[in-house]
């Protein structure tokens, strides 16, 4: 019953993310976050730099990350390394690493989709983790992420975890297991 369970959501996940998409393409070389600005170098050694004018804040300044326990950290890197990363040899370590043995095939499957940019989850933070038992009765963590995704501030993902092993992971889109698994956790659903 597990094993159907498991294989199911992946299958859904599949489904939802897009495999088919064309929208797949190649990041840019370099970002605005790469480029740094370099010091002149006509300055005379008796001359100190002067330093560059500090930019006013525009934001709130984000408040301190909190302390992730092991499962928030794997669910994070799942995130991260595996759901918007490129570096394929990092997807591999991480399935071979932190997913479910009996899920690790079907992650292996769509470790090569590359998520379209308007489909990744960026500045994702851990916002809460209970204990959940599905229906099944297996026993997993779950842990709600937030982050941005395309125009929506405030996208959500729920990463299901057993024994720090990721099993799944359940976006909005997937109503079914994404509603069933969001009704254990206290944080308010984010209104759009």
């Amino acid at each position: 019953m597990e094993r159907k369970f498991v294989i199911s959501l992946i299958i859904a996940f599949m489904a939802l993310t897009g495999c088919s998409s064309n929208n797949n393409a190649a990041e840019p070389a370099t970002s605005p976050a790469a480029v740094t600005a370099e010091s002149p170098a006509s300055a005379s050694p008796s001359e100190e730099p002067t330093p560059a004018p500090t930019p006013e804040p525009t934001a709130k300044p984000t408040p301190a990350p909190k302390k992730l326990s092991g499962t928030e950290a794997v669910a994070l890197e799942y995130v991260n390394t595996f759901l918007n990363g490129t570096d394929e040899e990092a997807k591999t370590k991480f399935v071979t690493e932190h997913v479910y043995p009996d899920a690790q095939v079907l992650f292996q499957v769509i470790q090569s989709v590359e998520i379209p940019d308007d489909q990744k989850l960026n500045n994702p933070q851990v916002i809460e983790s209970k204990h959940y038992s599905d229906e099944g009765g297996m026993k997993v963590e779950a842990v709600l992420i937030h982050g941005e995704k395309g125009a929506d501030a405030k996208s959500e993902l729920i990463v299901l975890l057993t024994d720090q092993k990721v099993l799944w992971a359940a976006a909005s889109s997937d109503q079914e297991t994404f509603s069933e698994a969001r009704n254990v956790f206290k944080e308010p659903i984010p209104k759009p």
